[in-house]
């Protein structure tokens, strides 16, 4: 069975309100330049990209926000899609612990980040500094693991609240860029992990269009779980898109009533 992916491009949505979707099984993206225009200065109208993949063994679900040019996070997925999601989704596992998970997942998100770099020498342009939020879901070994370095949310939900993971750099002020020198971004400042799915009902992934202080939500953790809620009360098959597309609407609904946006990608497996 070949995996199956799709990827949004920042540079294919550039309307702003506009929010595209794609769908398919228990995963589901969203991207929208955002519900307003943004106040600050930029080089693309739209530096998110986000990606699903399929396979037999699970769901890689990814969002990136390239800073000073979409290019970064678009090569930063491309290579995540055709480089680590056929492993991560095959019946057979790269890794059977979650140190071994963990040492995968690091060094192909170390790999692919090199595509950023490459692409800047190509075009003779500076290196985009970017975000990552990624995670891989199995329900066939029933573990899930993430990665996620920048200020982009990973999030897991269950009964009772939507948990952010990352990035460990956060609490601390440091911001963290794939892109950069690795020893720029390391291992340590690096929210990964590899564990029991357990009672987890979803997995939600997004850029900071969601949180950003003065633009996006004031409490994004709690719209999630209301936003997984909700979703809950369609057919399955159509949940996951629904579930994305809210959450990205009601990030771009915090952009019009602050008349300041920015982009906002959404990615999740679930409910």
């Amino acid at each position: 069975m070949s995996v199956r992916s799709a990827l949004l491009r920042g540079r294919d949505c550039e309307r702003i309100g506009a929010i595209d979707t794609v769908a398919e099984g228990p995963a589901g993206i969203a991207l929208s330049r955002g519900g307003a225009g943004k106040v600050y200065d930029y080089t693309d109208p739209n530096e998110d990209c986000c990606l699903f993949a399929l396979g037999e063994g699970g769901v890689l679900i990814a969002v990136a926000d390239g800073h000073h040019g979409e290019f970064g996070s678009r090569t930063l997925l491309e290579a995540i899609e055709q480089d680590l999601a056929p492993a991560a989704c095959a019946a057979v596992p790269p890794a059977t612990d979650s140190e071994g998970w963990c040492d995968w997942l690091y060094a192909g998100v170390r790999d692919a980040t090199a595509a950023i770099r490459r692409y800047s020498g190509d075009h003779h342009v500076e290196i985009a500094p970017t975000t990552l939020a990624l995670a891989i879901v199995r329900p066939v070994d029933a573990h899930w693991g993430w990665c996620c370095v920048g200020d982009s949310h990973v999030f897991r939900v269950d009964a009772s609240a939507a948990h952010d993971l990352g990035p460990r750099g956060r609490a601390s002020g440091h911001q963290y860029f794939l892109g950069k020198p690795e020893e720029s971004w390391h291992r340590e400042a690096t929210s990964l992990g590899f564990e029991p799915l357990g009672d987890t009902r979803s997995i939600v992934l997004a850029s900071d269009g969601l949180s950003e202080k003065d633009i996006g939500l004031d409490d994004p953790a709690a719209a999630v779980l209301e936003t997984v809620n909700a979703a809950e009360a369609y057919p399955s098959g159509v949940r996951s898109q629904r579930l994305v597309r809210a959450l990205a609407e009601r990030a771009n609904a915090s952009h019009r009533a602050r008349r300041s946006g920015d982009n906002i990608a959404v990615a999740a497996v679930g409910p």
